[in-house]
């Protein structure tokens, strides 16, 4: 942090004095940084099949000491790249090598974002100074710049990383007494990942018939009780229908109009004319993913 950055805290009673700067470095530290489990996969259903998804910063930004961006590669199939340059998307690859993905339009630009970074702190979520600094909490923000990021920030709205994997069974000795078995699970974001903390869970067979789910804290009940959102953002979200014309449900066969009191009668006489006859009725279903 600036100087001038502290100095502006002080002026806007963000900070009391020049010195809370240090305190919130050292809950920065403390609220921030990733625990070792949260950076890790899993690679397979054993419990030793874990690794680390995680690389130094400190070996990838090309400068330390300013927010860099890095193009990346997103390794685009032959096919799809045919298919961007037919469109104007991207430069039409060279025959020796189809792979090329090169002169794409700004918004399939694929880069990692790097802000300064210090040789010895552990890994730290994005923040904004300002926002910790007031509310000293968890406040994740992030550069949207491309095809990758915005692919990703959608999962993250979207995908609620289910933390642990809890299973009931009744105390075999007392049935008035329900145990619970807990297990960790590595970041179930990430579609391997996930699949694989899946396949490890069905493979036994004995706590496949038990009841289970996930361990929700209280926090987040109240929250959603209240119906308060748990991402805040100001991205338009586009529904674009994939799914083939020919496959999507575009009607459906009811009993008889006439049994519907609750329907307008010119709504009816609308139907009526569409359908040719009282007893069908045509209601779209779009299939939206």
């Amino acid at each position: 942090m600036r100087i001038e950055e502290i100095d502006e805290f002080v002026r806007s009673g963000i900070f009391n004095k020049h010195d809370d700067w240090y305190e919130m470095s050292e809950q920065a530290r403390m609220i921030l940084t990733h625990r070792s489990e949260r950076n890790e996969k899993r690679t397979g259903t054993r419990d030793t099949d874990v690794t680390s998804r995680v690389v130094d910063p400190v070996h990838l930004t090309p400068d330390l000491t300013q927010h860099t961006e890095v193009r990346v590669n997103p390794g685009h199939t032959p096919e799809v790249i045919a298919i961007l340059a037919r469109c104007g998307l991207c430069d039409v690859p060279p025959l020796y090598d189809p792979s090329s993905f090169e002169g794409e339009h700004e918004l399939l630009q694929c880069k990692r974002h790097y802000p300064p970074v210090r040789a010895g702190e552990r890994n730290m979520s994005p923040v904004h100074g300002r926002i910790f600094a007031a509310m000293r909490s968890m406040s994740n923000v992030q550069v949207v710049s491309g095809y990758t990021i915005a692919r990703y920030v959608t999962k993250y709205l979207i995908k609620v990383d289910k933390n642990s994997h809890t299973v009931f069974r009744a105390n075999p000795h007392d049935e008035s007494v329900v145990k619970a078995k807990h297990t960790f699970l590595y970041n179930t974001k990430i579609a391997v990942s996930n699949a694989n903390e899946m396949k490890r869970i069905r493979g036994n067979k004995r706590e496949n018939a038990h009841p289970d789910g996930r361990v929700v804290a209280r926090p987040e009940i109240v929250q959603i009780l209240i119906g308060d959102p748990q991402v805040h953002h100001n991205m338009d979200f586009v529904r674009v229908a994939t799914t083939p014309l020919e496959d999507r449900v575009g009607f459906k066969r009811v009993s008889d109009l006439d049994s519907r009191e609750a329907d307008d009668e010119a709504i009816l006489d609308n139907y009526r004319s569409l359908a040719g006859d009282n007893s069908i009725s045509f209601v779209v279903y779009p299939d939206y993913v």
